[in-house]
């Protein structure tokens, strides 16, 4: 798991907003580049490369003196998200290779808490009663043992 804060950077929403298109711009442009900054550093090594076999689910959570509407909150985020998608190598409108959840919450400072991480695989077997919950690593030790 990879996970981050983006100190002072304020999500707003941009679909309320009536200003000029530059600010709009100036301002996705310093959201994309603050979290580029941050991406840069973090050791991917512990993280493999997203795919449809290894799934990634990205946690983006806004920390703010206010909240926003339910459906506000991932339009304020469209930059942050365009920037770790361009990292992970992935078109963002893939979701079965790389799932965004948003999350907001109350704080007096304004920040951006990132978390990254390998999505569960869960794998079912036999009847409901006989149901089993395993992850990825553990379907390759099944896998090893047969061989």
């Amino acid at each position: 798991m990879i996970a981050f804060t983006i100190p002072g950077l304020r999500l707003q929403n941009p679909l309320n907003q009536r200003v000029h298109w530059r600010v709009l711009s100036k301002r996705g442009q310093q959201q994309k580049h603050a979290t580029d900054m941050l991406l840069r550093v973090q050791d991917w090594s512990l993280l493999p490369k997203p795919t449809a076999e290894r799934p990634w689910d990205v946690l983006i959570r806004r920390v703010g003196k206010g909240t926003l509407d339910d459906d506000a909150v991932p339009g304020s985020a469209k930059h942050v998200r365009d920037t770790i998608a361009k990292h992970a190598g992935v078109d963002d409108r893939h979701r079965h290779i790389v799932a965004y959840r948003y999350d907001q919450r109350r704080a007096k400072e304004y920040a951006v808490e990132v978390e990254i991480r390998e999505r569960e695989v869960t794998l079912d077997v036999g009847t409901e009663e006989s149901a089993v919950r395993t992850t990825r690593a553990s379907l390759c030790a099944m896998r090893k043992k047969r061989t």
